[in-house]
């Protein structure tokens, strides 16, 4: 999925690229040829006389003769240096790839061993004391001033935000450094780049990065094996899994909220619409697949088909964000409100379903 995300990413850079210098693929070559041939034949690939650079406009198409790009041997001796440096970064990948050392096995088992005896000790010993204080009819377990008492109003209401805390702390939970510092470098680069760069690669990848938080979303209970333990509780519709949805909600608008901004300031009302859309409807997506597959893959690979359509080379059927140039492509986001709405209920089918196969 990388590899396609990556491609997808740097295609535009390398396609508009009117020399070879830096291509990965060596599509500039092709490229460039047909510019310098275009010209040769009167033609302004400027000037929107062919749609291999930018739209036509509506304007009449012209065809024009070319017979191939020519391979000299600097061209490729140039893609060759680009094999050399893959097998250099395969190298230097594999200086810390360990994973078949059984030397490093015997020290990963020692060290689990080392910490699951160090949790188990201080809970011995404290079903030591209360087995101590059970015998003990004369102990007390609660003092005069320590005695328990019912949650106030106030204190219940307050649960649906603190289960909404909890869920996106367990989301994002387990997440590297480098992952915080390249969404804060995202944001970063939103604020000072370009409007190009801005709408060709920025405003894309930022989407594209925590697709695989939200791929754990309405899976984790069976994966973790703890369903035995959420799954009974009374409401969980409302208790659990909707505050999971708003978790994605919020990861979604802190992931992306500097976009949001830099479309606010510049007037761009429409495609701030298609951010909210985008906002609820790619978690409740997460959600639906998560809950009905019990796992992640389904929505990693659904989710980079619709971001392609969608946000990175937008088409009117999959325009959930109003980034299509096309008439009216900005109204497409309330579809995928309703959308939204069918998805949402579609999760909590299939939980229920869930927990009617647990209790059986």
């Amino acid at each position: 999925m990388w590899f396609f995300s990556i491609a997808f990413l740097i295609s535009p850079a390398i396609v508009g690229q009117k020399t070879s210098t830096l291509d990965i693929y060596g599509m500039s070559h092709v490229m460039a040829d047909l510019r310098a041939e275009m010209i040769s034949q009167g033609l302004d690939p400027d000037q929107g006389d062919t749609d291999l650079y930018q739209p036509t406009g509506g304007r009449e198409t012209k065809r024009f003769s070319w017979d191939g790009a020519s391979w000299d041997v600097v061209t490729i001796l140039k893609r060759l240096l680009w094999v050399v440096l893959a097998g250099l970064i395969a190298l230097v990948a594999a200086i810390p790839f360990d994973r078949f050392d059984p030397a490093t096995w015997e020290v990963e088992v020692r060290k689990k061993k080392k910490k699951r005896k160090d949790n188990v000790e201080p809970v011995a010993q404290n079903n030591e004391g209360l087995i101590a204080s059970l015998d003990d009819p004369e102990q007390e377990f609660l003092a005069e001033g320590e005695r328990l008492s019912a949650l106030s109003k106030g204190r219940s209401h307050s649960r649906l935000w603190t289960t909404i805390v909890s869920e996106f702390y367990l989301m994002v939970k387990g997440r590297s450094l480098w992952w915080y510092a390249s969404t804060a470098g995202l944001a970063i680069a939103c604020i000072f780049s370009t409007d190009k760069i801005f709408n060709l690669l920025i405003t894309p990848l930022s989407w594209l990065w925590p697709v695989f938080v939200w791929s754990g979303m309405g899976n984790q209970e069976i994966k973790n094996r703890t369903n035995h333990i959420v799954f009974p509780v009374a409401h969980l519709i409302k208790r659990q899994l909707l505050p999971h949805w708003v978790a994605g909600c919020i990861l979604a608008v802190l992931a992306t909220v500097v976009v949001a901004l830099r479309l606010t300031m510049g007037g761009e009302w429409g495609l701030l619409l298609g951010w909210s859309v985008g906002c609820i409807f790619i978690p409740a997506l997460a959600l639906m697949l998560g809950v009905w597959t019990n796992g992640g893959r389904t929505f990693e690979m659904v989710y980079f088909v619709l971001w392609a359509l969608g946000v990175k080379y937008p088409t009117v059927i999959f325009n959930f964000m109003g980034r299509s140039p096309e008439p009216g492509a900005q109204l497409v986001p309330l579809f995928y409100i309703a959308v939204t709405v069918i998805l949402l209920m579609l999760a909590a089918v299939g939980r229920k379903k869930q927990i009617v196969s647990l209790l059986r």
